[in-house]
């Protein structure tokens, strides 16, 4: 059996157990070894995140709303009683939001995994379709997701991308050949996408190259994955009080 068989035959397989838990497949990668592992990455379906958002705008729009009222009803004497009410009030909206890329909210939960992992297990061993020892991992895409075809890409429009080639690439013929290329994703085409040469420092900013856009073939590339960025928070300052306080010594 050839590798894209493989890889067929395993996702038919594994459809019913994913589709029995209300998800989706995100994709399948098989490593090779003296070990086999067999990854299937699941995730909820899009129409879910697409109802998230909308859910995510409606508040952004609410919370907007409140806080022109509030600045609408200051006036000069009550500014700082104003400011008060508006700093208690945004840090309850604060602890009701969820946080950045909420995966409690938008990915698949343990106990989902781990009842597809049993259910996949059990058809294959019943049509005995791998040959010598493996070893099965059925998890979300997380934050650093793979991708395993162009169009799950557009979403991340704007955000960081890795692609590993197959091996030494140019993008054209007056640019470097390069293994890795890395980029902001500016667009993303049926067979295709472009990235603007970039890459993350150890602070987490984003340093742009001096080098036009470039397009990848998909099909050339052996792993095209999201970069998600942390960036390194800023360390505090000297509050007021600590100044006044030493100016008082002083």
């Amino acid at each position: 059996m050839s590798r894209n068989q493989l890889e067929n035959t395993l996702l038919r397989l594994a459809q019913p157990a994913v589709k029995a838990q209300g998800l989706d497949i995100w994709g399948l990668e098989i490593l090779d070894g003296q070990h086999m592992t067999v990854r299937l990455f699941v995730e909820i379906p899009q129409s879910q995140h697409a109802l998230h958002e909308e859910v995510q705008d409606d508040a952004a729009e609410n919370d907007a709303a409140q806080k022109a009222d509030v600045q609408g009803s200051l006036s000069a004497q009550g500014a700082q009683d104003a400011q008060c009410a508006q700093d208690a009030q945004g840090a309850e909206g604060d602890a009701a939001q969820p946080l950045e890329d909420d995966i409690a909210v938008l990915s698949a939960s343990v106990d989902q995994c781990e009842a597809i992992s049993r259910q996949f297990s059990l058809a294959l061993d019943a049509e005995d379709v791998i040959d010598r020892a493996y070893t099965l991992e059925v998890s979300t895409p997380g934050f650093n997701r793979i991708f395993f075809k162009p169009e799950q890409m557009k979403p991340y429009t704007g955000e960081l991308i890795e692609a590993r080639m197959g091996e030494l690439f140019a993008p054209g013929p007056d640019m470097p050949k390069r293994r890795t290329w890395k980029g902001i994703l500016e667009d993303v085409r049926e067979d295709s996408f472009v990235l603007a040469p970039a890459s993350a420092d150890n602070e987490g900013e984003i340093r742009m190259e001096s080098m036009a856009p470039v397009t990848i073939p998909f099909a050339k590339a052996r792993r095209v994955s999201r970069i998600h960025v942390f960036r390194k928070p800023a360390k505090p300052g000297k509050g007021p009080g600590k100044a006044q306080k030493k100016g008082k010594k002083a």
